[in-house]
């Protein structure tokens, strides 16, 4: 083995280290996340730990080529847990809960565009090594994402405006009394993260060229009734 792709998760990286210091392997593609950057993501501080572990481990193993792809919020997959869910969400109803103004940017990407630049990477030899940000097209506010998913399945969205702070603290008290309510104070303030990222250095290095937020929705409708067909 000479080259490790490593896809399980960049918290997962403190046990892989320790066996690419004893392998044969001179190449690595990790698929970190943008998450690292989050101001609300509360694992943003482990991502930035395992970050460091990893550019310590380069430093003592020059010979290693690295290459890190970061992500945003990955889409396309029928049960990928943020899309689907919205797309689903709106095939049955129209209203829906805006926290803030809903300007903050999000930039999510097709699942396929970050498996090619992982793939261009590994042909390439990690070539040039190095850090990249791999995201949508454009970003979009998170309300033009919203109704860009409702449109999708011919929904007119209508947002019932809520504060943030208070919707915060309401969801993490929910999330803590009633274990089977999924969403914390976290997911509310992290609408209002800026998650808006540049690829350019991707494209440059790897060709990437990523859908549109539109295109990949086109396409994800597509994989969803698909998997529907096959199960009925």
């Amino acid at each position: 083995c000479d080259t490790v792709v490593h896809v399980a998760g960049i918290m997962f990286l403190p046990q892989l280290l320790p066996l690419m210091r004893t392998s044969a392997a001179r190449q690595l593609v990790v698929v970190g996340t943008t998450g690292v950057f989050s101001q609300f993501k509360l694992a943003s501080q482990e991502y930035k730990h395992d970050e460091e572990l990893l550019r310590s481990f380069l430093t003592e193993h020059p010979v290693v080529r690295c290459v890190v792809l970061r992500p945003t919020m990955i889409y396309g997959h029928a049960g990928d847990r943020n899309v689907s869910v919205l797309l689903s969400w709106f095939r049955r109803h129209s209203l829906f809960p805006m926290f803030g103004d809903g300007l903050a940017l999000i930039q999510p990407v097709y699942d396929a565009d970050v498996a090619s630049a992982v793939v261009t990477a590994v042909r390439q030899h990690c070539e040039p090594a190095g850090f990249y940000n791999v995201s949508g097209r454009t970003p979009l506010t998170y309300r033009q994402f919203i109704e860009a998913i409702a449109a999708a399945v011919g929904t007119r969205p209508h947002f019932v405006h809520l504060p943030v702070r208070a919707s915060a603290a309401l969801f993490e008290t929910a999330h803590r009394l009633v274990p089977r309510f999924h969403f914390s104070g976290e997911h509310v303030w992290r609408t209002t993260d800026d998650r808006g990222f540049d690829w350019s250095a991707a494209g440059a290095a790897f060709g990437f060229a990523p859908h549109s937020f539109e295109e990949g929705l086109t396409l994800q409708l597509e994989r969803m009734d698909s998997s529907a067909g096959a199960e009925r």
